[in-house]
């Protein structure tokens, strides 16, 4: 766990910072359905790590691990912003 750790922090944090600012600008600039703006960091997410590992079940196992995540984290915040709201 902490070598997937550190990889993710040594490798693709700038990778996927990138491809995220990438998706939101081409997003914006062009009509993109809400599901392909979700969906497009975890691809890119996949392609990076699948061009580091050469590797594709652990690069969709990365990535569908990164979709789990990032899921429980936003229930996470959209749950406390509904607490905060109600209070």
């Amino acid at each position: 766990m902490d070598s997937l750790f550190g990889k993710f922090l040594g490798f693709f944090t700038l990778p996927v910072f990138i491809g995220v600012i990438f998706a939101g600008f081409v997003s914006s600039k062009i009509k993109v359905p809400l599901f392909l703006q979700v969906l497009s960091p975890y691809t890119f997410l996949f392609f990076v790590l699948l061009s580091f590992t050469k590797n594709l079940f652990y690069s969709f196992q990365f990535m569908v691990s990164s979709i789990i995540f990032s899921t429980f984290f936003i229930f996470i915040i959209s749950l406390k912003d509904y607490e905060q709201k109600k209070t």
